[in-house]
């Protein structure tokens, strides 16, 4: 498993889910939630362009932890989405703040270490974070409605916070004791946030 590969692959896989998930949107006026599923694709693949440009243009290197961003973002646009469909009320004001934070923490931390596995970390923890009240409103809707497709995406939640977790945790020198077992660890998280991107 080569991760800039995987990167590419995932880059590819959430322009794709983004164009479908706008078509869709565009076709079902009256669901707003779409829409929201739309950025949550558009904000990883977008995230993603932008690291390969900084790259591309040999950016200074704290600028590249863009790339860790699009999950997060991904992750926040599924909450607002989630609680958009099921008729919560929205809430936008913390996990907006909370990820804007996360943001410009991964940054600052970056250009301090001068390294990337700290704001991967932050970035992948954080998200499982915004995961688990998503989580818990989908299990809490599958229990009330019992429909297969809100099973489904509380599932497909579930499993993505505990990828988060394990991910987030395997990238730091806690178990990563070399860049080859960082690399290693980091490819498959990725692998799994791609099948999970699909589920979703």
């Amino acid at each position: 498993l080569h991760a800039d590969t995987l990167l590419r692959v995932f880059q590819l896989v959430t322009t794709m889910l983004a164009l479908a998930t706008v078509g869709g949107a565009w076709h079902l006026k009256g669901e707003r939630a779409l829409w929201f599923w739309a950025g949550a694709f558009a904000a990883a693949a977008l995230t993603q362009a932008a690291r390969a440009g900084f790259i591309a243009m040999d950016a200074p290197r704290t600028l590249w932890v863009v790339g860790h961003w699009g999950g997060l973002l991904a992750t926040l646009m599924v909450l607002l989405g989630l609680r958009v469909y099921l008729g919560l009320p929205l809430r936008w004001r913390w996990p907006v703040v909370f990820a804007g934070l996360t943001c410009i923490t991964s940054l600052a931390v970056t250009a301090w270490t001068g390294q990337f596995w700290p704001s991967l970390t932050l970035t992948l923890l954080a998200s499982a974070l915004l995961t688990m009240p998503a989580a818990h409103a989908a299990l809490q809707a599958w229990r009330e409605q019992r429909g297969f497709p809100m099973g489904l995406l509380a599932l497909d939640l579930i499993v993505s916070a505990i990828v988060e977790v394990a991910r987030g945790l395997a990238v730091s020198p806690l178990i990563a004791q070399t860049r080859a077992e960082l690399l290693t660890y980091n490819s498959v998280g990725l692998l799994a946030v791609i099948g999970l991107f699909i589920g979703q």
